[in-house]
């Protein structure tokens, strides 16, 4: 019996009856004349707290828009607000139970955001790899009914900077297909993305690039930085190397790591291994732990902390090279013209990686690719002028695409 209500309890009948009653809750909260502030802009964010990726683009967002934001987030920890430059008039709207609660506590939540989109002109989602239902149907779900009901109470509304899986679930495709035709501006972050969008049938979305292109600002130097700059200068190279969790939970990546660590000290490297994720679900940190385990050698170094989206990049700068099963690891890598070989996830490195014009540094995480990995970087040895120069032309198409997300489809800023 239990069991069987589990069942009814998530399927997609009963979520969407859910749904119903939260788009109602946010109609009725968001009913009435607006407030002062018609040109703020409503953002709800990735979860944030312990994700580098998530950080970097919340940074970015809120640097790079014109209009004032009021962010949603679920916990007042989930985010760092120190590193804000250029923000006008930011402020926060902690709610909690919005997207991954239940029953009344999300449909309270509900309400409360109905009366925050009083004070703003328009609704925003960074959208990140969270939309078509791959990580997770009902989080999907409910962030596309949001956008609905923002457009029932008259709202603009934008999703940004995210992926999408050929394999969409198709009830999530249906509710972008609708918000789409209401007029809501989806801006994919990729090429290929939007080339999978487009063949679900949903109307007139806009190729971009991620808003981490746009990231703005510098780290001061410390200690970290000043150690494997001064290793660097005494003649080694430097590769920074992450170790993905999610790619961890899924099959036995140490092997192949401690493979590529042996070839990169074989070449003369230092390596700092770098976590970009480090939560309950997903742990940088005790994956590499499991490669550090596997290797006895001075010139590795390892980094047991989450570093700052702009330590990030600042390491970067005086690196060689990236091994990364992180996306925004590599973006904010190849922002500095790093070249970067990186474990392709749910589709959404591909198309990254095809802006660069360097398709074949994408690589599927699975036995032997360790070695796929060792090819890239000798050809990055044998070709660094060619590849630097795909580099450099491929960063900046990508952040003039990366504006698109701040202007619209129509050339008109938010």
């Amino acid at each position: 019996m239990i069991k069987h209500l589990k069942s009814l309890a998530s399927s997609y009948l009963f979520v969407s009856i859910e749904l119903i009653l939260l788009r109602a809750c946010v109609c009725i909260g968001a009913f009435g004349s607006r407030s002062d502030g018609d040109s703020r802009i409503l953002l709800l964010n990735p979860p944030g707290a312990g994700n580098i990726g998530d950080q970097a683009m919340f940074e970015s967002f809120v640097q790079n828009s014109d209009a004032p934001v009021t962010a949603i987030v679920r916990s007042k920890n989930a985010y760092d607000y120190q590193n804000l430059d250029g923000a006008k008039g930011f402020d926060v709207c902690r709610l909690q139970n919005l997207v991954y609660g239940r029953g009344l506590s999300q449909w309270r939540d509900g309400f409360r955001f109905g009366r925050a989109l009083r004070g703003c002109s328009a609704f925003g989602v960074l959208g990140a790899d969270l939309m078509d239902g791959c990580y997770g149907l009902r989080p999907s779900a409910v962030q596309w009914l949001l956008c609905l009901a923002s457009q029932d109470a008259g709202r603009d509304v934008r999703v940004v900077g995210f992926s999408w899986n050929s394999k969409a679930n198709r009830h999530i495709v249906r509710l972008a297909r609708a918000a789409s035709r209401r007029g809501a501006d989806l801006i994919l972050r990729d090429p290929d993305s939007f080339q999978r969008i487009v063949d679900h049938g949903i109307e007139s979305p806009t190729n971009s690039a991620d808003v981490v292109f746009l990231l703005n600002g510098a780290a001061p130097e410390w200690d970290l930085y000043r150690s494997l700059n001064s290793i660097r200068v005494q003649g080694r190279r430097l590769a920074l190397v992450n170790v993905s969790g999610l790619i961890g939970s899924r099959y036995d990546q140490v092997p192949e790591y401690v493979a590529i660590l042996k070839y990169l000290i074989s070449e003369n490297y230092a390596v700092a291994l770098v976590p970009h994720v480090s939560h309950r679900s997903s742990d940088d940190i005790v994956a590499q732990d499991l490669v550090w385990q596997g290797i006895d050698s001075r010139w590795v170094i390892k980094v047991d902390r989450l570093l700052k989206p702009r330590e990030v990049r600042l390491l970067a700068s005086i690196a060689d090279l990236v091994v990364t099963g992180r996306m925004h690891l590599s973006i904010l890598a190849l922002s500095e013209g790093v070249p970067c070989v990186v474990f392709s996830t749910s589709g959404k490195v591909s198309g990254l990686m095809s802006m660069m014009d360097m398709e074949g540094f994408a690589i599927e995480p699975q036995t032997g690719c360790g070695q796929s990995v060792i090819d890239c970087v000798e050809y990055v040895h044998e070709h660094r002028s060619e590849v630097l120069a795909r580099i450099e032309s491929g960063v900046s198409t990508a952040r003039r695409l990366a504006a698109v997300n701040f202007t619209g489809p129509s050339g008109v800023a938010s």
